[in-house]
C-alpha cells in the first residue's frame, strides 16, 4: 500500500506579505515589489539617525541612578542583618 501524499498546498500571494511591509514603512500597498525592495534598501542603507536613539549622557544618567538605588538598598540590607545579629546574640559591641 502506498503512503498517501500529503495535499500541497497553493503557494501564499507575494501581494499580501508585500503590501503590509510596504504599509510598515509609509508606502501604499499597491507599491511594486521592485519599488518596495528599493525603498527598503534605501531605508537601510547608510549611516543610522542619531536621533531616533536614546543620547548617551540619558544612558550614563539611568545607569547612575540605579546603582545609587542598589547601593542604598544594600546598605539599609546590610545594617538590618547586623541589628538583627546584635539582636539575637550573635554579635556583641566590645564595649
Amino acid at each position: 500500500m502506498k503512503p498517501n501524499a500529503p495535499e500541497t498546498a497553493e503557494p501564499a500571494s507575494l501581494a499580501e506579505p508585500a503590501a503590509a511591509q510596504a504599509a510598515l514603512i509609509g508606502l501604499p500597498p499597491e507599491t511594486s515589489p521592485n519599488d518596495l525592495l528599493a525603498a527598503l534598501k534605501a531605508k537601510f542603507e547608510g549611516e543610522p539617525d542619531p536621533a531616533r536613539y536614546m543620547p548617551g549622557a540619558a544612558v550614563q544618567s539611568m545607569l547612575a541612578g540605579r546603582m545609587e538605588e542598589r547601593l542604598a538598598l544594600s546598605e539599609e540590607r546590610a545594617e538590618e542583618k547586623a541589628s538583627r545579629a546584635f539582636k539575637d546574640g550573635f554579635l556583641w559591641s566590645r564595649q
